[in-house]
């Protein structure tokens, strides 16, 4: 576990060495200071404007972690979200010999866990990360009949294609067959729940039966994942027994088998999935005959298996919000209309993101005029205590430039790490989740860097986007299928085209305290800075 006081010395330490280090400017006039009287260390707390833009359908193939299942959020509504998967083999051009006998077909996504303990007998006891709700979800997973383009035809196959999450009339049209998860376990499609056990696989005997499930069988043990029995008689009929032009190399094979789609049904509640679906495959179990060419004349059997791995292919997500009223009136609110929002409303997915606008033109001129060093500049959002005690709050947030979709220089400049836990990467940037002594919780996010340069003039006042994240590595832009219009107070002429991908990936929402409610609570833009006396 982290030490938290430690945690925050060390923060204010880095802060320090970061933008004397990283900005030649800063260094030189802060080197000037030293020892010199005539320079006063002052504090000031600016007003912001700040509004909530609602995100429509949202690009969604490949980002790092898909999500599946269904999550009834008690402030934000309902999320139903299904997955689309295309396959490779990781053998080209297999062969088969006489006699196949398909003895199962094992579909594997793992799940983000951590091992906590390791019991006498070698069982290890995990912890699921990344799953939210306790219900239990009607799973199809069916074959995809949609071809899936890595390039877009519309434009002469010369830029990457775009999939949307609201594009589940493709796939819903393009079905081929019935369910693959048949299993008579209702546990593996009609009432599936994510389990935190460890998978334990045993050895076979010479006949290929499993040996009994003692320590000295174990063969391998698996950390938790999702595990279906699929339709053993499809996969011979059309994989085994597919004509050989059609497995001869990957390009055909994903013309030929366009993928899978994991259909979830909709229903009042049920629990939502994180997966990294490019760990994720499909094995095939079977047995053949082989040949003893050494020897009398004679054959055997074997155990072979082909994999059909989900690590390269295109992912697409699909999603479907039935938002709640509270929400929804976020964005028609009069204090929303003027730029002045009272909350702000962020969450991932195809969700929603909130604009902070800084400085005013005539705060500018007079802090330019100062002729002002910045030691320390931040923002800090404050959670709307009415939240449910229970609510599970996003980790973390991310600011970036909402006119470009760049990020920050402060996040640019920051090179801290956790290697215990990566989602807490670049923490003197900040923006992680926080409890002050009197049980506010906070996100905090420096841009110390990022105001100092606005003030030399080698940056614009721009405005800024938060968003939540799932990764604070992940943010590459993910474009909106319809550009938004998202005006600003000084240009209704703005439009929002495209998100992070970190929140992209996010099922979490937050509701944040904005301006016009306390002075303790509104957002807090805080700049320390030196100037002359």
């Amino acid at each position: 576990m982290m030490n938290i006081p430690f945690f925050k010395k060390l923060t204010v330490v880095l802060a320090v060495v970061l933008f004397a280090s990283c900005d030649k400017d800063f260094n030189s006039v802060g080197s000037d200071i030293v020892g010199n009287e005539n320079f006063d260390l002052e504090h000031q707390t600016f007003a912001t404007k700040v509004y909530n833009q609602k995100i429509q359908a949202i690009q969604t193939n490949n980002t790092a972690i898909g999500q599946l299942g269904i999550l009834d959020n008690p402030v934000f509504g309902k999320t139903k979200a299904d997955f689309v998967a295309q396959l490779i083999l990781l053998d080209e051009a297999p062969e088969f010999k006489s006699n196949i006998v398909v003895d199962s077909v094992i579909l594997t996504v793992p799940y983000f866990s951590t091992k906590t303990e390791i019991k006498s007998n070698g069982l290890g006891i995990y912890e699921l990360d990344s799953i939210h709700g306790s219900g239990s979800i009607n799973l199809q997973v069916l074959r995809n009949g949609f071809t899936l383009n890595e390039f877009d035809p519309g434009n002469n196959f010369e830029t990457a294609q775009k999939y949307y999450s609201d594009q589940q009339a493709d796939f819903d049209n393009n079905i081929v067959g019935s369910a693959l998860n048949n299993s008579s376990l209702a546990a593996e499609n009609t009432a599936f729940l994510p389990s935190e056990k460890e998978y334990v696989k045993y050895k076979v005997d010479a006949s290929f039966n499993m040996m009994p499930k003692i320590a000295a069988n174990v063969e391998a043990r698996n950390s938790p994942r999702m595990r279906l029995h699929l339709d053993t008689n499809y996969f011979k009929t059309n994989i085994i027994d597919a004509p050989a032009d059609k497995l001869i190399n990957n390009n055909a094979f994903k013309s030929y088998f366009k993928g899978l789609y994991f259909k979830v049904t909709d229903a009042p509640a049920g629990s939502l999935m994180s997966l990294d679906f490019s760990k994720g495959d499909v094995t095939i179990y079977y047995k053949q005959d082989i040949t003893v060419t050494t020897g009398p004349p004679s054959s055997s059997r074997e155990m072979k298996n082909l994999v059909l791995s989900m690590a390269t292919g295109i992912k697409i997500n699909l999603l479907k919000d039935t938002d709640s009223p509270d929400y929804t009136a976020a964005f028609t609110a009069p204090n929303q209309q003027n730029f002045d929002a009272k909350k702000l409303f962020v969450k991932g997915g195809q969700g929603s993101n909130a604009f902070i606008e800084l400085f005013t033109p005539a705060q500018l001129t007079e802090l330019k005029a100062q002729n002002v060093l910045v030691n320390e500049a931040s923002l800090t959002f404050t959670v709307d205590s009415s939240l449910p005690n229970n609510y599970s709050h996003p980790l973390r947030l991310y600011l970036y430039d909402a006119e470009t979709g760049q990020f920050l220089y402060d996040y640019a400049a920051d090179p801290s790490t956790v290697t215990s836990n990566p989602k807490l990467n670049k923490y003197v940037y900040g923006g992680i989740l926080e409890k002050t002594a009197a049980g506010k919780r906070t996100y905090k996010i420096r841009i110390t860097g990022f105001v100092d340069r606005i003030l030399k003039g080698k940056t614009d006042n721009v405005r800024l986007g938060l968003v939540v994240t799932e990764s604070i590595g992940a943010i590459n832009s993910m474009s909106l299928k319809t550009p938004s219009a998202a005006p600003s107070s000084t240009d209704n002429t703005k439009t929002q085209k495209a998100i992070p991908a970190g929140s992209v990936m996010s099922h979490f929402g937050t509701v944040l305290y904005g301006n016009g409610n306390s002075a303790a609570d509104d957002v807090k833009f805080e700049i320390y800075y030196t100037k002359p006396n």
